[in-house]
């Protein structure tokens, strides 16, 4: 499975019917298709090439992967705390431009995930 052309796929309207960003990031995890780095990664690509708003594609991937990690982890806290910090790393490594549209992205999927937790 192509992480960065299943994500494009689902992006453009071309993917599968009922198919969301997350639930292919989801997908894509749980099957050990890619890693969290790599969602974020190809969702960078993905909204510098078709334009679309990278910080929201990065929001949904990191919820799709989180999801993914609870379901086959089971403890919520730990699963989540692993996830946001490999998409943060992972958002780390890109300085070009966009990148900081992608660490808001991790940005706002931390502040929903962690709200739960308060």
């Amino acid at each position: 499975m192509d992480v960065k052309k299943t994500l494009l796929d689902i992006v453009s309207g071309a993917g599968e019917a009922g198919k969301t960003v997350v639930s292919a990031s989801r997908d894509i995890v749980k099957e050990g298709a890619g890693t969290v780095g790599d969602l974020v990664h190809a969702v960078f690509e993905i909204a510098k090439e078709t334009g679309k708003d990278a910080e929201e594609l990065t929001k949904e991937v990191v919820m799709g992967a989180v999801d993914a990690v609870k379901e086959t982890v089971g403890q919520s806290q730990d699963a989540t705390a692993g996830v946001l910090t490999e998409a943060e790393k992972a958002a780390g490594d890109l300085a070009e431009e966009g990148g900081e549209a992608v660490r808001k992205g991790v940005a706002k999927a931390k502040e929903i995930l962690q709200e739960p937790l308060k």
